[in-house]
């Protein structure tokens, strides 16, 4: 998405503020099945979420073509498959 960002600084920054504020609540918006990702992207923001220090999240379904239109089975989290 054009960050400015990279996933390394942002868990860098993540774990120097979770070491100050220990109470510290971190959330995330997650979109996936947008136009173009392919399984390695979305292995990806899975594996980054589970293994981060997020406290919660809001989960989007790209809403135009691809997975998000039933075109296509999209894995789910646990590695079976999901139908649309």
């Amino acid at each position: 998405m054009k960050r400015r960002y990279h996933l390394g600084e942002m868990n860098s920054f993540f774990k120097r503020a979770t070491a100050i504020m220990s109470d510290l609540c971190i959330g995330t918006d997650l979109m996936v099945g947008f136009l173009g990702e392919t399984e390695e992207d979305f292995a990806k923001t899975c594996e980054t979420f589970v293994h981060g220090l997020f406290s919660y999240s809001h989960v989007f379904i790209f809403g135009k073509g691809g997975y998000a239109c039933g075109q296509v089975n999209r894995p789910s989290a646990h590695g079976g498959k999901e139908t649309p």
